[in-house]
């Protein structure tokens, strides 16, 4: 069971630094994926299983003392586009709409506010 974890780990750092890689090429998935030789279904996977691995490590513990904490995002919307969100999730009065297109340390930084929010 250890050495599976351990893969498993292998396999997040590995497609997370290739994620990372692709988001910060300026292109969009479906090309960057097609001149690095990828196939965009097994991105899609390995960006889902990010996003799983992400969410589920954050403590979701109430701290005692609570605090607002601030996370900037900046939007990239084209001009006269309208997305629909590829995940929304709703905690309390809290909604958040993702698209597949956030990066995962964007995510996992906004997913730990909310966790303490």
């Amino acid at each position: 069971m250890e050495a599976m974890t351990a893969k498993r780990r292998y396999n997040l750092q590995t497609w997370g630094a290739i994620i990372s890689e692709c988001k910060n090429s300026g292109m969009t998935i479906k090309d960057w994926c097609s001149e690095n030789s990828i196939q965009s279904s097994r991105f899609y996977y390995w960006q889902k299983q990010l996003r799983v691995e992400l969410s589920s490590s954050l403590e979701l513990s109430q701290p005692e003392h609570l605090s607002t904490n601030f996370v900037e995002v900046k939007e990239r919307l084209t001009s006269g586009s309208t997305t629909k969100p590829d995940m929304v999730l709703a905690m309390g009065e809290i909604r958040l709409e993702i698209n597949n297109s956030v990066s995962p340390s964007i995510l996992g930084e906004v997913l730990k506010v909310i966790a303490h929010a």
